[in-house]
């Protein structure tokens, strides 16, 4: 072929196929090697008459690689050709470690500097492979690599290195290991891949000092963690407590590392089940351990405090446990950790899942004990549910006689509630008889809500002939109203309809009910079919059916379907019916055969292809076949039908369908399937899912004789980047007289979108760029005003993608054109891709042609040299152009650039180079110091000189140039970095320095949790510095802003200051530290200011200051009993009492208490405040209440109401009659 040599020689080659091409290919290097003579002169020339020329760079490295010459291999990665690069990096005799040549300083000087990117990333893995046991070479070639391109790009290296290596240099370079290589180094050294997740366990106190040093995450491991499990079950354990045990961080162990970990670690999970239970299958952890194990372990699930008590997520650990012994375990352990019965506890009084736990002897005594405090209120009714069906049927039916439409849907739902509690089937039976004679007329919604609340409370698989009998009458009822068809129940439906089928299918079993459960069957069979496919209610009739039953459930749909809905039906015209019902039977059929005939499970089963021999419950052998769509005409038919639909769908979502109906057909029957592909001329495998590879591979004749609809579907799909197109493309380069045809094609249809993405997979680097050529950028500018600008720009925009794809690439001439105007961004992609492909020496000659370009072009050029330059060069070039450059765009690149040499390679030479890079930053270079306030990144060697250099910097800039505004901006940005890890790397003259400038401008929790409390040695000497600072903060107390004379900015600095201070001391983390920092903030506050300068920090102060020096709750009391008195005397007002209320409220609530515990607190101290002060601690506690938590108060508040109606005084009565009158 004139356009392409390449596909031309390939051409060449004898065979059909890249099998037999490839083979022609080995065979000539053969002929070459035997004949003396003729390999002398290829060796020399590198040309033979016995291929075309294209292809003598593949057979030279063949020869090479035959005949282990070095020098050829070498030849070879310096290619720009992957196939060369490929065939080189397999010379496994070239790597082989005890080669003299496989040393580093051969390497460095022969072959990395003249290598792409690409290749030297493969060259670093295959070294890897082949240095493992060569230690020495290993972390000799690892050091250099990491020296000159950086550690990042020598990490593969590393799994080949010797163990004191690797940790070494992990701490030296702050390495953070990929999960990948980790897996891979724990196979070799696993104490030193243990020792290195240790860096992330704050617990451990033996490596202490190594984590000063380097600290990793562990939440980035938790795919890698489950490895532990089988040798190091301790360890394991250990690490997983350090992760968050909440979101994407949780570890579910599959069942056999579950085995191992119950075998090595069961004492642990005993003593420790709350976080380890969340690894484990429960349903594992119950058969294994042993009944003692396992309640000794339910205990320990128990929180020591009764306010945390989550009864929910305890009782859920016990649905593996026996049903009848479930409470029993639950009361006696509640009762031995917390002095009393679980029943004696009102806070669960109806609550459901307690109530159906009780034994049923115990049921009707609980329920009486709730409802006795009920009797003669509404709220008696609302709960007559609990009562013995006996009692509570006879009292609801009463009711609903008397009751409106929604009163009577509330009723007759208690009336199933009622049976549900007490597992009562027989009055169940008698409920719905009821509703069958009396409310069989009702609105359709009492319908509804009846057989929604019974498939919610009631196992309905579970009822009896009798229950059903009644259901089936209900159901078919509804059906002939047209009652069933609604969307809104669809759920309720499932279950139901699902129940009624496992029913029916078990009696069709039993003779003496044979005959009347066929007739119904087939009824309901036909409802089903009515609901899903005339009324669009999607039913997933085969979902939930026990497996025995599921082959004659299907069997009766695929049978039934026809029938009722032959091919000529309406109903197969419906959108979306189709492609909804269709899939959903092939499906079922397919996973029927799958789980059923070829998974053993509980039953043995002999496999076959064609079905298997289940053994039943009697012992007896079932010969079982598989079932076969092309057994079901009409269900293939409809089943081609969608296949030939699939070709003309652009709807993502109806696209989805499809591809999973059609992989089902090939999973189902491959031969079936590709019978209909090939029987139709209009159809094609799917390429988007590696179904045309298979064909390509193993029938390419079948794709030649279609090929322009392979063509035209691959040119759709290539510009969704679909990697299944993209392969099959690529794959049919080596095979006979496709990729012509398509080249062909594609040539004649140039402009049709796709047709330049498959010339660029399937033509060399310069074919393409010669055919191209015509339609490269002109001008710098669009032109929008030309009839065709549309079609001109997609062609444009099409080629850059499109030169992705080739190889060898394009050349970086081809390229350049897009290198100006409004043309750039479609240049960047391609030039860092083909950058990566081609020896470096070119990258760099083609980037110094653009440092002259517009500032848009000098960008791509400088991250070009950045990208393939080595680390000396890079710290060289960006010194270079940091002084030089002008422009603040092009600046901020550097500077980011220069940050990022620094920060992952912290030595002398890349300190000098940022220290340069911020001693050159200008007033307008301020979006620079954002990417430089990053100090989390700086190495802690260097982090102290860092900070004081870039504080340097911005002290140097005058008035004129940076507003003291931005000055505190720039500086606050840096210190929200520091975190208590940091802190202890600064000296203290300097972060004395920080706090100092700019206190009220930084975060809260920078001056409270890192200053303050990192460390309480020196604790005192921190806060006497802090209260000096924020005491000449005063100084400009009730300031106006000169600006906005209204505005009091340091007032308002002040008091969210302290507010924040007093919002901690209530936390009572730290109670020594926090009582110092109380008294201190409040003795500071009291000399500047006068108690009514700012009245809300000086009261919060003094309750606060009450709060730290109280050991309990009681002692807080009586503490704000004279603190109160003492601000009402000072404040002149009983008025002050309301902020004081206020604040108790908010603060007595502690976070993640649950509201029992809050009303307990708040109770204590309310009863300590009338104690001690009926009249100031009634005002006070009145506040407290809140009218919305009525109906939970205890009676404690009744006890408290009335010793304060009995104080008499006037505005104790008001404020009393206020709360009551709200209500």
């Amino acid at each position: 072929m004139d356009v392409s040599p390449y596909l031309s020689a390939i051409q060449s080659l004898s065979g059909e196929i890249p099998g037999e091409k490839y083979k022609d290919l080995h065979t000539i290097a053969a002929q070459i090697i035997k004949n003396d003579k003729e390999k002398a002169a290829f060796l020399d020339s590198g040309s033979t008459s016995r291929i075309q020329p294209a292809l003598l760079p593949h057979l030279r490295i063949l020869v090479g690689n035959k005949l282990k010459l070095v020098d050829v291999v070498v030849e070879a990665l310096k290619s720009d050709d992957v196939l060369i690069i490929k065939q080189a990096l397999g010379a496994k005799w070239f790597f082989d470690a005890k080669n003299e040549h496989i040393s580093v300083d051969y390497f460095v000087q022969n072959i990395v500097p003249y290598i792409s990117l690409r290749t030297r990333l493969e060259l670093t893995k295959t070294l890897a492979h082949y240095l493992v046991g060569h230690d020495k070479k290993a972390d000799e070639f690892f050091g250099k690599f990491a020296d000159l391109y950086g550690t990042e790009k020598a990490l593969p290296l590393l799994v080949a290195c010797s163990e004191e290596c690797i940790f070494d240099v992990v701490l030296k370079r702050k390495i953070v290991l990929p999960p990948r290589i980790l897996s891979v180094l724990y196979r070799r050294y696993p104490q030193l891949v243990i020792r290195y997740l240790q860096l992330g366990n704050d617990n451990n106190e033996h490596n202490k000092e190594e984590r000063k040093l380097h600290k990793i995450d562990l939440s980035q491991y938790t795919g890698f963690l489950p490895a532990l499990v089988k040798n190091h079950t301790q360890e394991f354990v250990e690490l997983y407590e350090c992760l968050p045990s909440l979101g994407c961080h949780i570890i579910r162990l599959g069942s056999t590392r579950a085995e191992f970990f119950l075998k090595n670690g069961t004492e642990l999970l005993i003593k420790k089940p709350k976080r380890l239970l969340e690894l484990l299958p429960l349903k594992l952890v119950s058969n294994k351990l042993s009944t003692q194990q396992f309640e000794t372990m339910f205990e320990n699930l128990f929180p020591k405090d009764q306010a945390d008590f989550d009864a929910h997520y305890l009782i859920s650990q016990l649905c593996c446990y026996p049903q009848e012994k479930q409470f029993n375990l639950l009361e006696e352990k509640y009762k031995l950790l917390y002095g009393k019965s679980i029943l004696d506890n009102k806070d669960f009084y109806f609550e459901d899942w307690l109530f159906k736990l009780l034994p049923t002897e115990k049921k009707e005594e609980y329920a009486k004990r709730m409802l006795e405090p009920l009797v003669g209120t509404n709220k008696f009714l609302d709960k007559q549910e609990y009562l013995p069906p006996s009692e509570s049927i006879p009292l609801l039916k009463e009711r609903i006689s008397k009751a409106s439409l929604n009163e009577r849907m509330v009723l007759i739902q208690y009336m199933i509630n009622s049976c549900s509690f007490y597992d009562s089937k027989d009055d169940l039976l008698e409920v719905l008889q009821y509703y069958n004679t009396r409310h069989k007329n009702e609105r359709s919604e009492v319908l509804y809500v009846m057989l929604n609340t019974l498939v919610e409370q009631v196992d309905i698989k579970t009822l009896q002939k009798e229950h059903w009998q009644i259901l089936w009458e209900i159901i078919q009822r509804a059906y002939v109203k047209g009652e069933l068809f609604t969307d809104e129940y669809i759920l309720m439906y499932k279950q139901l309809f699902n129940g009624a089928l496992h029913h029916f299918l078990k009696q069709c079993k039993v003779e003496e009910t044979r005959d009347e459960a066929k007739l119904f069957l087939d009824k309901l069979v036909g409802i089903v079919l009515d609901c899903y496919l005339e009324h669009k209610m999607t039913l997933q009739f085969m979902k939930g059916c026990a497996p025995e039953l599921k082959r004659e459930c299907l069997q009766k749909f695929l049978t039934a379907v026809p029938l009722k809905y032959p091919e000529t039906h309406e109903v197969w015209n419906k959108s979306d019916n189709k492609l909804k019902f269709v899939p959903y039977l092939v499906r079922s059929i397919h996973e029927f055969n799958v789980k059923n005939l070829y998974t053993v499970e509980t039953q043995k089963k002999r496999r076959s292809k064609s079905g298997a021999t289940v053994t039943d419950s009697e012992g007896n052998e079932i010969k079982q076949s598989k079932l076969m769509l092309r057994d079901y005409p009409w269900l293939l038919k409809l089943s081609v039908d969608l296949i030939k639909d699939s070709q003309k769908c652009y709807v993502y979502k109806n696209r989805i369908i499809y591809a999973y109906h059609k992989r089902t057909l090939r999973q189902h029957d491959r031969e079936l399937y590709q019978s209909i592909i090939d029987s139709d001329p209009e159809l094609i495998n799917d390429i988007e899912s590696f179904d045309a590879m298979h064909v390509l591979k193993y029938a390419h004749g079948k794709v030649l004789s279609k090929w322009k609809l392979y063509l035209d579907a691959c040119r759709k799909k290539l510009h969704l980047n679909n990697k299944a197109v993209m392969y099959f493309v690529t794959a049919t380069k080596w095979h006979q007289k496709l990729p012509i045809e398509f080249v062909q094609q594609c040539l004649l249809d140039i402009k049709e979108k796709g047709s330049t993405l498959v010339l660029g997979i399937l033509l060399e680097g310069d074919a393409f760029g010669k055919i191209v050529q015509p339609y490269l950028p002109k001008d710098k500018a669009i032109d929008v005003d030309n009839d065709d600008a549309k079609k001109t720009y997609e062609i444009i925009s099409s080629l850059p993608k499109a030169m992705n794809f080739s190889n060898p690439p394009v050349s970086f001439e081809v390229i350049s054109a897009f290198c100006q105007g409004d043309y750039v961004k479609l240049a960047t992609h391609t030039l860092t891709s083909v950058a990566q492909r081609v020896p470096v020496d070119r990258v760099l000659t083609f980037a110094n042609q653009l440092v002259d370009k517009p500032i848009s072009v000098r960008k791509l050029s400088i991250r070009l040299v950045f990208q393939v330059s080595s680390k000396t060069e890079s710290r060289e070039f960006l010194a270079r152009i940091w002084s030089t450059e002008k422009n603040t765009s092009i600046r901020e690149v550097l500077a980011k650039m220069i940050f990022d040499v620094f920060t992952q390679t912290p030595n002398d030479e890349t300190w000098q180079l940022i220290n340069v890079c911020i001693n050159g930053l200008t007033r307008d270079d301020q979006a620079v110091f954002g990417d430089l306030s990053k100090i989390h990144a700086v190495d802690k060697q260097y982090i102290c000189q860092y900070i004081q250099e870039y504080l340097k910097k911005i002290d140097s800039f005058g008035k004129d140039d940076v507003s003291d505004d931005v000055k505190s901006r720039l500086i606050c940005k840096l210190v929200d970095q520091i975190s208590v890890n940091i802190l202890q790397f600064l000296t203290e003259e300097l972060i004395t320095d920080l706090v100092k400038r700019e206190l009220f401008e930084y975060s809260h929790n920078f001056i409270l949790d890192i200053y303050l409390f990192s460390e309480p040695s020196i604790f005192n000497k921190r806060l006497n510095t802090l209260m000096e600072i924020v005491g000449k903060k005063f100084e400009d107390y009730g300031q106006s802003d000169p600006e906005q004379p209204r505005i009091y900015p340091t007032n308002n600095l002040i008091r969210k200051f302290f507010k924040k201070v007093f919002d901690k001391a209530f936390t009572r983390d730290e109670e020594e530290m926090l009582t110092k920092l109380t008294n201190a903030s409040l003795n500071l506050i009291s000399t500047k200011l006068k108690p009514w300068q700012d009245m809300i920090i000086f009261i919060y102060g003094n309750l606060a200051k009450d709060y730290v020096e109280a050991p309990t709750l009681e002692d807080f009391g009586a503490k704000l009993v004279i603190t109160a008195a003492r601000l009402v005397k000072e404040f002149g007002s009983d008025l002050i009492l309301n902020i004081v209320s206020d604040l108790l409220k908010d603060k007595l609530c502690k976070w993640r208490i649950s509201k029992s515990e809050w009303m307990n607190r708040t109770f204590t101290v309310m009863e300590i405040l009338t104690e001690r002060n009926p009249r100031l601690g009634a005002l006070l506690s009145i506040k407290m209440l809140n009218k919305w938590e009525l109906d939970n108060y205890d009676e404690r508040y009744d006890a408290l109401v009335e010793k304060w109606a009995a104080i008499d005084d006037p505005m104790v009565r008001a404020t009393l009659y206020d709360f009551q009158n709200e209500i």
